[in-house]
């Protein structure tokens, strides 16, 4: 029985006999349904869509005509879709026109000459199964299409929260940052490359919004903690701590609460939480579960500018523990609000009326 080929020897076999062949390189971050419409998808459909053509043109030269006369009208309209012909629109209007062409051409009778039936077969054959290949195309798309009415219908949802949020709602989206490791410092010592030497300190972001005395406020939050536990228990913890640090009254009767599908927002625990710690001071709560790998908002920036003020601080100062690595993100929320410091009156920007961001940092062991 031949061996099987190992999987690095089989990527060396395609690379060598098939020339088209390339692995695709996805990183951790984007949606790999996206991706592999982007990288996979799109080019299938566009060979298919010239096999058709081409194969059609051969039996028939102006076949394609009516069809490119009639979305041309639409485009000149614009009442087509931004991805033209690989779009489902496209797709299902080639499909429902060959289908009336496969049907006029059957009504009509064989021409009394040598070999017209023979070509009309072929013409018969070809047409159906480029109708087959079309149609599975369009599931595919349509598949896809309800994943990017979902992703556009979702973020178009939260970017009317975060520039046009009511007066009596709360805008909170918390995520948990990827952990970091100490101790760093200027000079890094022998034993910090053992791994035993390292420890990871984990961060939950929180970013809220709301309106207080007629002025908007924007904040953030950062709890660290060298628990690395991303459970529901930590989320639930700080996310009462939260309520209590923003001190809202009751005027505000509605809480919009955004997060991931991760398992520790997606939870019973979770839940609990909105429900008990929330009922008595929102009478509405909604929790919003973002679609995977399309859950990037403000909390990632503020994720990568906390993770910048570590780096500035470890130039002169050690960080070795939760209590460093709580002075290092206050020296630097402090750096960055006197390099650009907010307003202390209410101004117009594209977000309306606020009084500038604020930046809270919390210690928390667990």
């Amino acid at each position: 029985m031949q061996k099987l080929l190992c999987l690095r020897a089989w990527y060396t076999h395609l690379g060598k006999r098939q020339s088209h062949f390339k692995k695709l390189k996805c990183r951790s971050d984007v949606c790999t349904f996206c991706h592999k419409y982007d990288k996979v998808f799109l080019p299938s459909l566009r060979a298919l869509l010239s096999q058709s053509e081409s194969k059609m043109i051969a039996h028939q030269p102006d076949y394609w005509k009516a069809i490119q006369v009639y979305w041309n009208s639409l485009k000149l309209q614009g009442k087509t879709d931004p991805d033209d012909q690989c779009s489902l629109q496209y797709v299902r209007a080639a499909i429902k026109y060959m289908r009336r062409m496969l049907a006029a051409r059957a009504a009509l009778p064989v021409p009394d000459v040598a070999g017209a039936l023979g070509a009309r077969l072929d013409f018969h054959k070809d047409e159906a199964d480029s109708m087959a290949a079309l149609a599975k195309a369009n599931v595919i798309l349509e598949c896809c299409e309800h994943h990017f009415s979902g992703v556009k219908r979702q973020h178009g949802f939260r970017e009317d929260k975060v520039d046009n949020l009511e007066h009596h709602c709360v805008d909170i989206q918390l995520d948990f940052m990827e952990n970091m490791t100490t101790p760093l410092g200027p000079e890094e010592a022998q034993d910090w490359f053992w791994a035993t030497a390292r420890q990871s300190i984990t961060t939950l972001g929180f970013y809220a919004h709301y309106w207080l005395n007629g002025v908007e406020h924007r904040q953030y939050f950062h709890f660290i903690s060298d628990i690395l536990n991303h459970d529901s228990a930590f989320a639930v913890q700080a996310f009462g701590d939260l309520l209590l640090r923003l001190g809202l009254s009751d005027q505000r009767t509605v809480l919009h609460v955004f997060a991931d599908c991760g398992p520790h927002f997606r939870s019973y625990e979770f839940l609990w939480c909105l429900v008990e710690v929330c009922k008595s001071k929102f009478p509405t709560v909604f929790l919003h579960f973002l679609l995977e790998r399309h859950g990037k908002g403000l909390n990632d920036g503020q994720f990568g500018l906390q993770r910048r003020w570590a780096v500035d601080y470890a130039r002169d100062h050690v960080i070795s523990d939760v209590s460093d690595m709580k002075g290092a993100l206050e020296a630097g929320a402090m750096m960055t609000m006197s390099l650009d410091p907010p307003p202390s009156w209410p101004f117009i920007s594209h977000c309306g009326v606020y009084a500038g961001c604020e930046t809270k940092v919390c210690g928390q062991t667990r």
